[in-house]
């Protein structure tokens, strides 16, 4: 509101603006409100959330990103906390519960300091100092790790599986996991780098979830598409297409070739001709050395028979990502043109065999020499198993990712939050000014991991957090929770670590998305002239509404207007009596 000359108020933004107290207070509650549905997920004893679509669809799921991603939301500040949640799952794969949970605590803590009067300013710089100062306490206490310490590696896929997985399953799936990634590590410039991309996932309903398999190589869904192919060829050598092998038609929508033919001589040289240039295509892939080739494209149905009859398994239309995994997997090449394929554009599989899962026919290409693209082949009784095994595998698949690239770990257990919170207690009374109350708020805000992480494993969190609050004081910086045995003990030894560049990223983005939301004093609703121009059709289909209806409720009084009214609707629905 403002005021005119005269002294009358005037509405400057009379819809869809709030001030600041009002905005904060709303913006801190939205925040814990979704944390609250988090926090119960957390940790190896945290429960599974049940999401029912409006078209009926039931998932079953632990992960915090999957929770988020389909929760039906509509104020911005939750919006803001899911896109955290799911920049953090592209980063690091796990944390996208952690990351919620550090971000609303922080907001909450940071509205207790408004409550004293402390400036939003002043919070934002203590928690940015807080930040500073936790991520060097955090390199100074990581464990470096390499690429071949696999138990190692499998411990950090087994703290991602937490209890989402029994632990007979949590070590089958860890063993597939860190062969994956040995698979696909490269280095490049004297880094490791990891694409999980190059991992592709298959999943099959039926059997056991013990029945997933690694495939050093690449899984197809598809079958022979002519009986007499072969259905298993060892020490394979494997030709890669990017071009059609449909040469005489081209089959779209835009045209097609046509042949005009007026002589039965002329049908049959262009039949002859056709199968000799069909056969050259079939013998100069042959002379090149393939038996087995992989095609973008379409191929025609006579090549596909003459492929058939010299023994050479062909596929055609080969989704574009299976090609180049292919190309990563068998060390060979995809040539643009069947012409210039040659014995060193191919590459090599052990075995290449079609199998039938769960009644469907598959093609493996097992075995490759070097793969640098696997397939993890994921089995379970029910889709909704398999789905939550699908979500467990890439959460673990990532962390294992992240830290072999950075070649760190750190302690699980919320070991790290107690150590960073204590260490950042000494580290605020260096501060003169009020931001020693912000890092302070920091620091109580860390705890908060530790204490849900004791309420969900049926511990008391306040007698938890006394207990690892003595031990770190006394020099134990790997004191957590083992959640399992509801213990506090050192949780390295019991082999429950983090991989550091999940808690690194959890924490930076915790306390910058707390900034960008204490920074929001004014809440304005915004639109853009589309809108505006819906809005007035609105209005005037609603002013229109409502003049019909004044004018139907007069002629609703007025016996004799109503009559007129007949008499002229009449003439105009038969305009010859005019």
């Amino acid at each position: 509101m403002a005021t005119t000359l005269t002294g009358r108020p005037m509405s400057i933004l009379s819809k869809g603006y709030s001030r600041h107290k009002d905005v904060r207070r709303t913006n801190i509650m939205v925040a814990m409100l979704i944390s609250e549905v988090v926090k119960t997920m957390l940790g190896p004893k945290g429960v599974n959330k049940m999401l029912v679509t409006e078209t009926g669809e039931v998932v079953i799921t632990n992960d915090g990103k999957t929770l988020l991603d389909k929760m039906k939301v509509t104020h911005p500040i939750s919006k803001i906390l899911i896109d955290v949640a799911k920049t953090q799952d592209t980063i690091a794969g796990d944390g996208t519960k952690t990351v919620v949970i550090l971000a609303a605590e922080l907001l909450k803590e940071a509205g207790k300091l408004l409550n004293q009067k402390i400036h939003p300013t002043v919070i934002i710089k203590g928690y940015d100092e807080a930040t500073k100062r936790t991520l060097e306490i955090l390199d100074g206490i990581t464990i470096h790790v390499s690429i071949e310490e696999e138990e190692t590696l499998k411990k950090v896929a087994r703290t991602v599986m937490g209890g989402r997985i029994g632990a007979d399953l949590q070590n089958h799936l860890a063993d597939l996991i860190v062969i994956a990634v040995k698979h696909v590590a490269e280095e490049k410039m004297g880094e490791i780098i990891v694409d999980v991309e190059h991992v592709g996932f298959i999943k099959k309903a039926g059997g056991s979830v013990n029945d997933s398999e690694l495939v050093g190589g690449l899984v197809i869904s598809k079958g022979k598409p002519h009986p007499r192919m072969p259905g298993k060829i060892e020490d394979a050598k494997i030709a890669l297409l990017g071009c059609s092998l449909d040469p005489l038609t081209r089959k779209t929508t835009d045209w097609r070739k046509e042949y005009v033919i007026k002589k039965p001589e002329q049908l049959k040289g262009f039949i002859d001709m056709e199968k000799e240039f069909n056969k050259g295509i079939v013998e100069h892939v042959k002379r090149a050395g393939a038996r087995v080739l992989f095609c973008r494209k379409r191929i025609s149905e006579s090549i596909i028979n003459c492929f058939a009859e010299e023994g050479v398994l062909a596929l055609d239309l080969v989704g574009e990502k299976d090609m180049l995994r292919l190309e990563k997997a068998t060390g060979g090449k995809i040539v643009s043109n069947v012409d210039d394929l040659t014995e060193n554009d191919l590459g090599d599989a052990g075995l290449v065999e079609l199998r039938k899962i769960a009644g469907d026919e598959m093609l493996f290409i097992n075995r490759c020499k070097d793969p640098k693209a696997t397939t993890m082949l994921i089995r379970g009784g029910t889709e909704h198993v398999i789905e939550e095994v699908e979500r467990v595998v890439k959460d673990s698949l990532k962390a294992v990712a992240v830290t072999v690239e950075s070649g760190k770990i750190i302690a699980g257990g919320g070991a790290i939050e107690m150590e960073v919170a204590g260490k950042l207690r000494d580290f605020s009374r260096t501060f003169k000014g009020r931001e020693q109350l912000a890092i302070e708020a920091f620091a109580v805000a860390m705890e908060v991991i530790p204490k849900t992480l004791a309420a969900n494993s049926g511990l008391d969190p306040i007698d938890v957090l006394i207990k690892l609050r003595t031990g770190h004081a006394n020099g134990c910086t790997h004191l957590g929770i083992n959640a399992i045995e509801r213990e506090v003990e050192d949780v390295m030894k019991r082999g429950l670590v983090d991989a550091f560049k999940v808690k690194q990223h959890a924490i930076k983005s915790a306390s910058e998305t707390a900034a960008i939301i204490l920074r929001v004093d004014d809440f304005i609703a915004a639109t853009n002239q589309k809108e505006i121009k819906e809005e007035e059709k609105r209005k005037e289909s609603e002013r229109k509404r409502i003049m019909d209806e004044q004018v139907r409720k007069v002629l609703e009084k007025e016996e004799e207007l109503k009559e007129i009214d007949k008499r002229f609707m009449e003439k105009i629905k038969h305009p010859e009596t005019i």
